[in-house]
């Protein structure tokens, strides 16, 4: 959870209520878990893809680096050693670029969120969630004594 989601969950709550509780922590969560996800198989995706696109073989051997470790590249002469070891270290540089760009968005957000207008707004924007202002809770109360009237009057 980013350093802005516990204030957006918190006010959230708070506005939703105690008989909308749960939707409103659910409208704030979902977003969280998905970017999350996004990001690691975006940069899986990226990592994966520069190692094929230069050497099927250098993908392959990651592959076994992975499961057996450095004895998995050991038995090939030392020049291919270096060219697969500078073809991995390419492929993870591409990752970390990616990383570094999310991270880059995600702080430009942050700052162009701080301009917003009060809290209230954001949390309709970040969570879809409305605000209940007086005027919505005069609202409300006023239908709900009008459904009241109506069963009573039935």
């Amino acid at each position: 959870m980013g350093s802005v989601m516990a204030v957006v969950q918190i006010t959230v709550q708070i506005e939703a209520g105690p008989r909308m509780l749960g939707t409103g922590a659910a409208m704030c969560n979902s977003p969280a878990p998905w970017a999350r996800h996004f990001g690691t198989a975006t940069v899986a995706a990226i990592l994966f893809s520069i190692l094929a696109v230069t050497d099927r073989d250098t993908a392959n051997l990651f592959g076994a680096i992975i499961d057996q470790g450095p004895e998995a590249i050991a038995a090939l002469p030392a020049a291919r050693q270096a060219i697969v070891q500078s073809e991995i270290a390419d492929a993870f540089r591409a990752a970390f670029l990616t990383i570094a760009l999310f991270t880059t968005g995600r702080h430009l957000a942050r700052l162009v969120d701080a301009a917003a207008p009060p809290v209230a707004n954001r949390v309709r924007r970040h969570c879809g969630a409305r605000p209940n202002t007086r005027q919505t809770l005069r609202h409300k109360a006023a239908r709900n004594r009008m459904i009241v009237d109506a069963q009573v009057h039935l």
